[in-house]
């Protein structure tokens, strides 16, 4: 079934490059996986258009990584001024040696709290309940016992 209204023969036009375009479209095949010989527009359209894409992906990709590197430039180089160390002692150096030992303790101290964290509480719990229904058994007398079960009017 046909659409009406939709055309779907296609015009060809004819696309003026100059010379310079054109050299930079030989370069642009030579970096996408083309055919070589490529005189339609809309495959040179569409090389120019993937390629943009492509270079505007990597640009943002390598902002990114700009800027978590001059963070971490930031980062490093009050610390180096606030230590008074060089970077090639940084690594070598006992604080930083101190913060890698006291980090790698805590996540193992966390992990230890963590899993044993629940058996704890239960333990805790149980040992609560046993001394509270321990003070109510010694607290009642034969006839308050008897009277819980006996049904009230």
């Amino acid at each position: 079934m046909r659409k009406e209204g939709i055309s779907l023969t296609k015009e060809k036009l004819q696309v003026y490059i100059d010379i310079e375009h054109r050299d930079a479209l030989e370069e642009l095949k030579t970096y996408l996986p083309v055919e070589e010989t490529i005189n339609d527009s809309a495959l040179m359209r569409f090389i120019i258009i993937d390629l943009l894409n492509r270079i505007r992906k990597e640009e943002l990709f390598e902002k990114k990584i700009l800027d978590s590197l001059s963070v971490l430039t930031v980062m490093t180089n009050a610390k180096l001024e606030q230590d008074h160390t060089k970077i090639q002692d940084l690594f070598s150096s006992n604080v930083y040696q101190e913060a890698v030992s006291m980090s790698k303790k805590t996540v193992r101290n966390e992990n230890y709290r963590f899993k044993n964290k629940k058996k704890i509480q239960t333990n805790q719990e149980t040992k609560d309940n046993n001394i509270v229904q321990e003070d109510t058994k010694k607290g009642l007398s034969f006839n308050e016992i008897v009277a819980q079960y006996l049904p009230k009017n």
